[in-house]
């Protein structure tokens, strides 16, 4: 593969935070591993510490954001208050943090036939992406101002539909040692279908076959952006509760168009329950307690995980990062992330 063609957009940029990190866009061409004709490009954001702690294992976030969000949900940029970045908040406390724009949306590429954008195909455009990625960062050629981490291992994080994703890319690629999902549920949302979708979801096989011809009838586009017609979808997106406007502003400047066949798919109840009951790692759950779906039956949605947390956040609805209480969370999760990982634990006490 062409690594001139891979490399674009790497000049390092120092985070304007307290944080002393750097920031890289990377544009990874995925046309061949998909099966899609080039350019056909995954764009990520990796945030790492210019500092990074001795004598703690390099982890690797990778985080895929929900439906109708870009990688910026990840690294929230709220009028100069780095307080609303999961990104620089990992970053501080040692963590390599990779922030992904799924294929069909954001600055990824939109392939021209948008239903050839399936589920599948999302997943190891994602896959193929995040391991070129981690395979220049264990090497060494990542960029001329990073060592190698040549012990480097990764953990999963989604939100909503990254989530899912997340479950699917593990479930088939076992590419994680664990992980980290906020609002995550096999429940799906039935309030959300119609009487004709509801009739399908009874048929799980018949679901997938189908799933383009009802994202055609549902959106009438392969790319879907949030409107009034869909009201439901844009609080999917976009639930805040009480948290503070300035977060809602960054929240909302990292909107995008739904990648429409795996967001439709998280409304069908059990839809992606086969993935999930084929995770064997560690699993971390975190819901809001406002959130879209009850907290979950995480136990048994992964039966077959070694271990299953499930985490309730208080003052939130679906948007964790713009919470209140986000940090809560966030800390929460680095301490469940450095327990279950192989090596000495990080002081995760800041």
């Amino acid at each position: 593969m062409d690594r001139t063609s891979l490399d674009r957009d790497l000049s390092p940029r120092e985070a304007s935070s307290a944080v002393r990190a750097l920031r890289f866009t990377r544009r990874v061409e995925v046309g061949n591993a998909i099966g899609l004709p080039a350019p056909c490009e995954v764009v990520l954001d990796v945030v790492v510490s210019a500092a990074l702690p001795a004598g703690v294992p390099p982890v690797a976030l990778c985080c895929l954001p929900g439906g109708y969000l870009t990688r910026g949900y990840w690294d929230l940029e709220a009028e100069g208050d780095d307080s609303y970045s999961f990104a620089l908040f990992m970053a501080a406390r040692g963590f390599i943090v990779l922030c992904v724009d799924h294929l069909g949306s954001g600055e990824s590429t939109k392939p021209e036939d948008g239903y050839k954008v399936t589920l599948e195909r999302v997943v190891e455009a994602n896959q193929s992406a995040l391991a070129k990625v981690l395979d220049d960062l264990r090497s060494g050629r990542f960029a001329p101002e990073l060592p190698a981490f040549s012990d480097l291992i990764s953990v999963g994080v989604g939100h909503s539909m990254g989530s899912f994703l997340s479950v699917s890319q593990q479930a088939r690629f076992q590419s994680h040692v664990a992980l980290a999902l906020y609002s995550y549920s096999n429940r799906g949302l039935p309030e959300l279908l119609s009487k004709d979708e509801l009739e399908i979801a009874q048929d799980p096989t018949a679901v997938w076959k189908r799933l383009p011809e009802w994202v055609e009838r549902r959106f009438g586009s392969p790319y879907p952006q949030v409107s009034r017609q869909h009201a439901g979808a844009s609080e999917a997106a976009f639930g805040t509760g009480t948290a503070e406007g300035a977060g809602v502003a960054a929240l909302r400047k990292c909107g995008t168009n739904l990648v429409a066949q795996p967001g439709l798919l998280t409304l069908y109840p059990g839809g992606y329950a086969p993935f999930s009951e084929d995770v064997t790692c560690p699993v971390f759950v975190a819901t809001g307690d406002g959130d879209l779906s009850p907290r979950s039956d995480a136990d048994g949605a992964f039966p077959n995980a070694v271990e299953v947390v499930d985490y309730l956040l208080e003052d939130s609805r679906h948007a964790h990062n713009v919470a209140r209480t986000r940090q809560r969370l966030w800390a929460r999760t680095a301490r469940w992330v450095r327990s279950v990982v192989p090596g000495a634990a990080a002081n995760e006490s800041r």
